[in-house]
């Protein structure tokens, strides 16, 4: 895999924030990869519907509009020539729209990014089931990773937690469940990344994955004496299931975590632990009510972590 084959990366600008971490992310990015920056930002002011519902005429909307995009592009190339060093190669636009998720998804359906970079923050869980942020819709629904920055962090000499699901990977291919075989399929992915991220900034990978408690343990065990010595064949058969990952993907094992607990609480853990600079992790993208009621990995960690994020989806 090679996470920088277009050599184009998609940056979204917030036009009302002073600090643009995804920008920063991606000038970083762009100078180690050679990738071109497209960067856009999406203006909407509340005063159109004001007005609308006002009932201002046709030309006094218009002329709003226009002086918003004036605003917004004139804000966006100062910004840029301020930010952005003369040696990345740059191309900017603007957009009108309320939904800024769609203007990304129409962006992302015209060209070949290897990756989309926003400036992200912590959503409450109440806004996740009442009215999505962006975020959401674009891990849900674009097909280029999304790196989600909240602060900007070099990645330059540091650690990357790559966040993993370990699978049985001594199972016959025809007898695994299409659920595992997506685990697989999406865990090389994620190790692919991480592993790109190392060749261009000596980064070290930290894989790391949660096993549940008894209540929640999928794995056959068999009867056990005991209820300690129940939890300690969940443990055991969870550390052979990671063994034998880091075996596969050529991964020393002292690389490797493992704890207890829900994945958003263990991989943010490892991350302050080992005070690496970014999570990958995958997603399978659950939609509908089964995403509001259990919702996916990268999303809980998107609302707990404080760190950036880079979310990747199988091939």
């Amino acid at each position: 895999m090679n996470l920088f084959k277009h050599k184009r990366l998609l940056v979204i600008l917030d036009y009302a924030q002073t600090k643009q971490p995804a920008l920063e992310q991606a000038i970083e990015l762009a100078a180690k990869s050679g990738s071109m920056l497209d960067i856009i930002t999406v203006v909407y002011d509340k005063a159109f519907e004001i007005s609308h519902k006002m009932g201002s005429d046709s030309e006094h909307l218009d002329k709003l509009r226009d002086n918003a995009m004036v605003n917004a592009c004139d804000w966006l190339k100062a910004y840029l020539a301020d930010n952005v060093p003369a040696n990345i190669d740059i191309e900017q636009r603007c957009f009108l729209s309320k939904r800024e998720f769609k203007v990304i998804f129409r962006c992302e359906a015209a060209e070949n990014y290897d990756l989309i970079l926003k400036s992200s923050e912590n959503h409450p869980q109440v806004r996740r089931i009442s009215r999505k942020p962006s975020d959401w819709h674009l891990i849900r629904f674009c097909k280029a990773p999304i790196f989600l920055a909240k602060q900007f962090v070099s990645l330059e000499n540091r650690e990357i937690v790559a966040a993993v699901c370990p699978v049985n990977h001594s199972m016959e291919k025809g007898k695994r469940t299409e659920t595992v075989n997506d685990h697989v399929r999406l865990n090389k992915v994620i190790v692919d990344t991480t592993t790109d991220l190392n060749s261009c900034f000596n980064t070290r990978m930290a894989v790391t994955t949660a096993y549940p408690s008894a209540e929640g343990s999928a794995i056959d065990l068999g009867s056990s004496d005991s209820h300690r010595e129940f939890l300690e064949k969940i443990k055991t058969a969870h550390q052979g299931l990671l063994d034998q990952f880091c075996d596969i993907h050529n991964i020393p094992k002292e690389q490797s975590y493992m704890r207890k607990g829900a994945v958003d609480e263990v991989v943010d853990q490892i991350r302050e632990e080992t005070n690496a600079a970014l999570i990958v992790i995958g997603t399978h993208a659950r939609e509908g009510l089964e995403a509001i009621m259990i919702g996916n990995s990268a999303e809980t960690i998107l609302e707990r972590s404080t760190g950036n994020i880079l979310v990747v989806k199988g091939e």
